[in-house]
């Protein structure tokens, strides 16, 4: 029986499934399927709908100006996958395939598991590199992290991204 890419990937993720029984694997899958609609993924709920409606129109206003994606997603697993960088750039590489896009940021929170991190694609890159990203983390999103104004932290860092990238 000859098998074709895409059986291959569904055998992959139903073994993954299998062997890692996380949710962040359904995460993917979904985030694959609403990818026109949605650029938060809130997964541990760590945002109010008011929150989640706020960031939501802050990306939309910044797509509306550029072709640029920015996407969060929050969960409090990470699957298979060994750390938080590892796990952000699956899911950045994932959207980038699915939308022909590449020109994204994705970041990626975990309450749970106290962890953050931001993937950008290799165009976006060439603006905002590994060290801005740092930068970011570090002065914009944590020190709100830990007094646990994660919607703030996330604003904060929204914004800085925004306003560099644009």
């Amino acid at each position: 029986m000859k098998l074709n890419k895409y059986s291959f990937l569904l055998f992959g993720l139903l073994v993954l499934g299998i062997l890692f029984p996380y949710h962040s694997i359904s995460q993917n899958i979904e985030i694959k399927n609403r990818i026109e609609t949605i650029s938060v993924y809130d997964y541990e709920a760590i945002f109010s709908s008011n929150e989640k409606k706020d960031l939501e129109e802050t990306i939309l206003k910044f797509k509306r100006l550029t072709p640029k994606e920015i996407l969060i997603v929050t969960t409090n697993s990470i699957g298979p996958m060994n750390d938080m960088r590892e796990y952000t750039v699956y899911l950045r590489d994932v959207y980038t395939k699915d939308t022909d896009n590449n020109e994204i940021v994705l970041i990626a929170i975990s309450k749970t598991l106290r962890r953050i991190a931001i993937s950008t694609s290799d165009k976006s890159r060439q603006i905002v590199s590994d060290k801005l990203c740092d930068e970011i983390i570090n002065q914009k999103m944590i020190p709100e992290f830990t007094k646990g104004n994660f919607f703030v932290g996330t604003r904060n860092g929204l914004d800085e991204l925004s306003m560099v990238w644009k």
